[in-house]
């Protein structure tokens, strides 16, 4: 499913691929088989070690630029978010469990 968010950024992964693809009109996490439809483009493509050089340039605000999409990849960052926030709801939980 990682590899849905490249088609979101694609500028990143023609840099790193040396492809020229173009950027996917609708939401990326509608993409039935991302790795299957990456590998279509670029044969060669190596999830290890293509896939971390993408995800280590990888533009985040850019991914999630378009309000409409990648509602998955939203609700992850802000559900991280909230458990980071003193005193969120789930702050709670981790001191009731760190005073057990």
């Amino acid at each position: 499913m990682l590899e849905a968010y490249f088609f979101a950024d694609i500028e990143t992964v023609n840099q790193v691929l040396g492809t020229n693809l173009e950027e996917h009109e609708g939401d990326v996490e509608e993409i039935r088989n991302p790795k299957a439809e990456l590998k279509g483009h670029y044969p060669g493509y190596d999830e290890k070690a293509d896939g971390t050089r993408i995800v280590q340039r990888l533009d985040i605000p850019r991914v999630l630029s378009r309000k409409e999409t990648c509602a998955s990849l939203r609700t992850m960052l802000a559900w991280m978010c909230r458990a980071e926030t003193p005193g969120g709801r789930d702050s709670a939980s981790r001191t009731a469990a760190t005073t057990m």
